[in-house]
């Protein structure tokens, strides 16, 4: 009888010290090992970390596309971007809401043009494309805004660069609709900051 209650006794204990021992194991286990979860929590890609940020720093694709072509100052860039109007020129030397006839033109005749702004309202042909590019010299993007501007065609968007003219550091704004240009503003030497203000512009989107 004694030695029936001695061999339950030890084999109590050596339960007891089964049980201690898994439950240390499965202790460590959970000290060392991270659930799946928290891993893919863990290595989860923080948006926008992926690849660089386009140079333009805006990401919508058809002002993205106009910033790289106005930067780039190659008219051929420029040109497949530009919407020009079909319009009737005028014989006029004065200021006109309509295009001017060129020597070898009678009134009325069909012109393709763009409208642009300087200190009074102004038209180029499309085969001034190259002059007018020239006349950018834009060097950075100041901004984009959501349109339309105060001047000008209406648009979806108006990016305001940074330029010089004539070793004067002055703004220029480029109206865009679809992805297309429809309009130009220089100005008067205005700065980024005043040409923006000019044309009741709000707060960038870029």
């Amino acid at each position: 009888m004694k030695l029936c209650a001695l061999t339950l006794i030890v084999g109590l204990a050596l339960v007891a010290l089964v049980a201690c021992s898994n439950d240390e194991d499965a202790g460590s286990a959970d000290s060392t090992s991270t659930p799946p979860a928290a891993t893919a929590a863990a290595t989860q890609q923080t948006p926008g970390s992926g690849e660089e940020t386009p140079a333009t720093g805006v990401n919508i694709p058809e002002v993205d596309d106009i910033v790289v072509a106005i930067l780039s100052g190659d008219p051929e860039k420029v040109r497949p971007l530009v919407r020009f109007e079909t319009l009737a020129c005028v014989v006029t030397d004065a200021p006109s809401t309509q295009p001017p006839c060129r020597e070898d033109e009678v009134d009325g005749t069909q012109v393709n043009v763009i409208e642009i702004g300087t200190c009074e309202g102004e038209f180029r042909r499309a085969d001034e494309l190259e002059g007018l590019v020239g006349m950018l010299q834009a060097e950075s993007l100041y901004g984009v805004y959501a349109g339309p501007a105060s001047q000008g065609d209406d648009g979806d968007y108006v990016a305001v660069f940074n330029r010089t003219a004539e070793d004067i550091s002055s703004a220029v704004a480029v109206t865009i609709d679809g992805g297309i240009i429809v309009y130009v503003k220089f100005g008067c030497t205005e700065t980024p900051e005043q040409l923006v203000e000019l044309l009741g512009l709000g707060e960038p989107v870029s």
